[in-house]
Parts: structure tokens; sequence; C-alpha cells
């Protein structure tokens, strides 16, 4: 004999099309203020001046693939703690 057992999806899909709506927009608007801050942050190192980037381990060369690959660690641990 077999048994399943059902849980209620954590995320259940939107049911109306203003739902997908809104959530297409949330998601957009997100990944907008991402790569807004993203850039901001690239800006802001850049402006070090070579020693002071040095100092914190970093050369004017690394400053976007360090910024996008912190990013995406962020991003992942904070997908991974929702899904516990």
């Amino acid at each position: 004999m077999q048994h399943f057992v059902c849980t209620p999806a954590t995320h259940p899909a939107p049911a109306t099309l203003f739902d997908r709506l809104v959530v297409v927009a949330r998601t957009r608007w997100q990944a907008y203020r991402r790569n807004r801050q993203l850039r901001a942050t690239v800006r802001m190192l850049q402006g070090l001046g070579d020693h002071t980037l040095k100092d914190i381990g970093l050369d004017r060369s690394e400053i976007e693939s360090v910024v996008a690959s912190e990013c995406a660690r962020h991003r992942r641990q904070h997908v991974d703690a929702r899904l516990f």
C-alpha cells in the first residue's frame, strides 16, 4: 500500500492575470534595484585610490568581477535561507 502526503506549495502560483502582472512587476523592480546597487558599489570602489584598494586586497581590474560574485553569493545564501 502506498501513502502519498500532499503538502501545500510554499508559494502558490498566482491565480489571476493581475496577480501575475504584480509578480512580474515586483520581480523586475527588484532586479532593477539590485543592478543599481551593484553599479553604485562598483563606482564607489573605482573611486578609491590604488593604495586603499591594495589595503582591502583588490586590484582595480578585479572590482567588477568581485562585486558581481559577492552579489551572486549573497543572493544564493538568501535563497537558501528561505528554503529552510
